[in-house]
């Protein structure tokens, strides 16, 4: 599976993409109740009887038999199981409150309903379908009420979101109903992507490792999609994430909670989908780490409308492109730009030569531990320069921060080797603007004990420790990049030269 492997690096894009296929679906609330397509074979195995069995494909699991290309309805207290090895296809699937349906590692459900005509799947209030190392897919719109688990069970065991079968599964012999053909590397798709939309009090449960995001799926949270500790997306080029306020409650918004350091990573590329795009990343909710003490990095083509927020409360959080609207920072959390090497549990973050100032520069700020108040941060690029600049200025910006000399805030400039003209950290000059300057001033060096000089409210950490002051950083293109450290008591501009 891709989100098990090592991953092309990341390609950040600038310009939103937009498509019909992101409009709004059909609100949940105009669903009609529970198992009212007529003609659908109704689970009476496990949990229901008069069948013994979790069997999906016995016959006299079901009312009408198992429901081949059809509608299956799965009442309360129902546990049908999917085994591995067997695939699934329906057109519609309706998950009552209190039936689980499990899809077992290897096994496959598609959902060919069609949007247009309404003929949506549904796992209703205090219902659930899990995942489990296993596919879920087609071209249908599936409302999450309740809970959709995606679990991997660990290297080629990852769950995976997909529209069409043949792009994780090549020469799949049995396409569901609907399926497009697919080239190599397959073209861009003809009708809608499968789409997962997930109401206000609805959940995807991500745990276990990697979990795929494939094939221009769209997903829409107005819930919560949890990302476990342990676990991570691997979103491929042309997949869709969209965090969107609630529609019954005007102060609730759609979250992407990560609970560890996972994040929400690169997946299949232009090569393996035909399409040159990254997955797509609305924030009009909450992106929120609240677990771990490493780096979280979303890579994304990221965008951020009102009222979209950000918050960390440990760790690191990076973001592909830092937005104008402030995070909030918890005391000793880091939040500001970067990109990651490789889709794992873990990422450890780089520049690349690439024309784009945001692929060639990163910045990041942590709050001083001891202040428990937290801050609202902003960390990004300038869109301007002058000639001597090395890159782009960034604006790191604190509100309500409280530092000291003996507990400053620190910032972290990373530049790449393609925008240095052969410096090396001890060459590399920080100037700051303070807030109202019209003028940079050169930032000086830390005294021995990393405290400014007198009457100085920041200093570049020149020490030469390791783990905490300037250095170079290798880099695969040969010239190493620079890592420049400042310890602060007040934030503004910075740029270096």
């Amino acid at each position: 599976m891709k989100a098990t492997i090592a991953l092309i690096p990341l390609l950040l894009l600038s310009t939103l993409l937009t498509s019909a296929r992101s409009a709004d679906a059909t609100p949940t609330g105009s669903l009609p109740a529970f198992c009212q397509t007529a003609g659908a074979s109704r689970w009476q195995g496990l949990g229901v009887g008069p069948g013994a069995t979790d069997v999906w494909e016995t016959p006299g699991n079901w009312t009408n038999g198992v429901p081949v290309d059809g509608d299956a309805c799965i009442p309360a207290g129902g546990v049908p199981r999917i085994r591995g090895g067997e695939e699934e296809h329906l057109r519609t699937l309706d998950v009552a409150g209190g039936a689980t349906l499990t899809v077992e590692q290897g096994g496959k459900l598609f959902l060919f309903g069609d949007q247009a005509s309404g003929q949506d799947s549904v796992v209703r209030s205090g219902g659930s379908l899990d995942v489990v190392g296993a596919t879920l897919g087609g071209i249908a719109r599936l409302h999450v009420l309740g809970r959709l688990g995606l679990t991997s069970n660990g290297p080629g065991a990852a769950s995976t979101l997909l529209t069409r079968e043949c792009t994780y599964f090549p020469g799949a012999g049995n396409p569901y109903p609907g399926e497009e053909g697919c080239s190599s590397p397959p073209a861009a798709l003809d009708n809608d992507p499968f789409r997962v939309e997930v109401d206000d009090r609805g959940t995807v449960d991500v745990k276990g490792g990697g979990v795929n995001l494939g094939d221009g799926t769209t997903t829409v949270v107005r819930g919560l999609l949890r990302v476990r500790s342990g676990a991570y997306l691997a979103a491929d080029h042309g997949t869709r994430l969209e965090l969107r306020p609630h529609r019954t409650s005007a102060a609730g918004t759609g979250t992407l909670r990560f609970e560890g350091d996972g994040g929400y990573l690169e997946g299949k590329i232009q090569s393996d989908t035909g399409v040159a795009a990254l997955s797509t990343l609305v924030d009009q909710g909450l992106v929120i780490k609240t677990g771990g003490t490493g780096r979280t990095l979303v890579s994304a083509v990221y965008f951020q409308p009102t009222p979209g927020r950000v918050t960390v409360r440990t760790g690191t959080l990076l973001l592909p492109r830092a937005t104008a609207t402030p995070a909030t920072v918890g005391a000793g959390t880091t939040y500001g730009t970067g990109r990651c090497v490789r889709a794992t549990t873990t990422c450890g973050t780089q520049t690349t030569s690439d024309p784009d100032p945001d692929r060639r520069q990163s910045a990041d700020f942590r709050l001083p531990s001891t202040d428990t108040s937290g801050a609202d941060v902003v960390v990004r690029r300038v869109g301007s320069r002058a000639s001597s600049d090395l890159g782009y200025p960034f604006d790191v910006h604190a509100t309500s921060m409280s530092a000291t000399v003996s507990r400053p805030a620190v910032i972290r400039m990373r530049f790449d080797a393609t925008v240095l003209g052969g410096k090396r950290w001890p060459d590399v000059r920080i100037l700051r603007r303070a807030t109202g300057a019209t003028s940079y001033r050169l930032v000086k060096a830390c005294l021995s004990d990393g405290k400014p000089p007198r009457g100085e409210v920041a200093c570049v950490d020149r020490r030469n420790v390791k783990g905490v002051s300037s250095r170079n950083i290798a880099n695969t293109s040969g010239n190493p990049d620079v890592l420049m450290v400042i310890r602060t008591r007040a934030t503004s501009r910075w740029v270096g030269r």
